[in-house]
């Protein structure tokens, strides 16, 4: 059993992990390494998201990791990783950017509303910044690439499934739509645009009942709840102990009806939502996701669950498969992973950087078993890998989540 999560060392300014894979096995045994490669993660490592970014960067260094063992990192190159802490606040962005141009990195993932802040600064300086996921204003950048496509795109599938699925005849009216955030957070508020632009446009199809935004602090909800509580569909767009507790106290004051959201606020959520909401609560959520599952029959999840039963032990590999953290790393590592090949067949190892990273991932054509979409990007159009989605439903009883439709590509993405 290996723990990636070892690697991290502590200090008041940043989280610095220095995972290096610095000998590469020849033929003729040991291979000296001839260059080295740089890759950041400035990113929440302890704030509200940290949980789900730890357990993504696992998944992320692992694919290296199972690169490097199966030959697929080129010969002589060794690839280091370093972090810098965001802890969620989005003022720590600017110094930790400069802290990280430092560091000589060549590429840097973020979370999305983040690297908005410091775009003109990673984009002038040439460093492609590659996320997990995206947002509406940042698809034109020539810098920036996601592996799924922003969830204000999910947000429009969601009000397409319910649209679609919604007994008009039967029920005799329309389904209430209800919205829960918290405030001056841009990459929510993205979010909530996108629903009410939504219903703006099918005014026939939908009772928007209210959108509540609540402070970044909130961790009591009885107003919140009373408003919204005749919903029969209720968004809940945030993250970390504050989606917990609103989940929790929701079904505790009696809502019953369908919880739903995007990746990053259900599947993408599951160690706190797991760790602090009763498991019958969590019953019959609604989510979107860009991914396979750890139960399709596909080349992808093949190959992601031989490698991670190998590394963990059996109690963590059941626990991971309740989780999207490996499957989300494990695609990043993919692509990147691809792209770093393809850059050192063109420059050679020694003279990769920033802008032949760029060139790489912007020329990625992969064949993806298992997901919706051939991983590609249209730059100034589309710059994420994952553009369709589908919809999971979770089953308490049965401990798991299962897919209910078939794959959507969103309006936005060009669908």
């Amino acid at each position: 059993m290996r723990s990636y999560l070892a690697r991290l060392v502590m200090s008041v300014a940043a989280v610095v992990v220095i995972a290096s894979l610095p000998i590469l096995a020849g033929c003729g045994g040991e291979e000296t390494v001839r260059a080295k490669l740089v890759v950041g993660a400035l990113d929440d490592l302890t704030g509200r998201s940290g949980e789900a970014v730890r357990g993504t960067y696992e998944g992320y260094l692992s694919y290296f990791d199972f690169a490097k063992e199966t030959g697929l990192l080129p010969s002589g190159l060794s690839v280091e990783f370093v972090t810098y802490d965001t802890r969620g606040e989005a003022s720590r962005m600017p110094i930790g950017y400069k802290w990280m141009m430092g560091q000589d990195v060549s590429v840097v993932w973020a979370s999305p509303h983040h690297a908005e802040i410091v775009r003109s600064s990673f984009e002038s300086d040439e460093i492609p910044f590659f996320c997990g996921s995206g947002m509406f204003s940042l698809l034109d950048s020539q810098w920036f690439f996601s592996a799924y496509g922003p969830p204000g795109a999910q947000i429009e599938i969601l009000m397409r499934w319910i649209g679609d699925n919604w007994d008009y005849a039967a029920e005799g009216r329309l389904p209430k739509i209800g919205m829960v955030t918290l405030a001056g957070v841009p990459y929510y508020d993205e979010q909530v645009d996108v629903a009410l632009d939504w219903i703006d446009q099918h005014p026939a199809d939908f009772d928007l009942l209210g959108v509540e935004y609540a402070p970044t602090t909130t961790t009591v909800w009885s107003g919140e709840i009373l408003r919204l509580k005749q919903s029969d569909f209720l968004f809940t767009i945030m993250s970390g102990p504050p989606l917990a507790t609103f989940v929790k106290e929701s079904r505790t004051r009696g809502y019953e009806n369908k919880l739903c959201g995007p990746y990053e606020s259900l599947l993408g959520q599951w160690d706190v939502l797991s760790k602090f909401v009763p498991i019958d609560y969590l019953d019959g959520l609604l989510a979107t996701n860009y991914q396979p599952w750890w139960d399709d029959n596909c080349a992808f999840i093949t190959e992601l669950k031989q490698y991670t039963q190998s590394i963990l032990s059996p109690e963590e590999f059941e626990a991971a498969q309740e989780r999207t953290y490996r499957v989300t790393g494990w695609q990043w590592g993919m692509i990147l992973v691809d792209a770093i090949s393809r850059a050192a067949d063109r420059v050679g190892i020694e003279n990769i950087d920033g802008p032949s990273l760029r060139d790489a991932l912007a020329e990625t054509d992969m064949d993806a078993d298992g997901f919706g979409n051939t991983w590609n990007v249209e730059m100034g159009v589309r710059n994420c890998f994952a553009y369709t989605v589908r919809l999971m439903d979770y089953s308490a009883s049965e401990k798991r989540w299962a897919s209910i439709s078939d794959w959507y590509r969103p309006v936005a993405l060009g669908g």
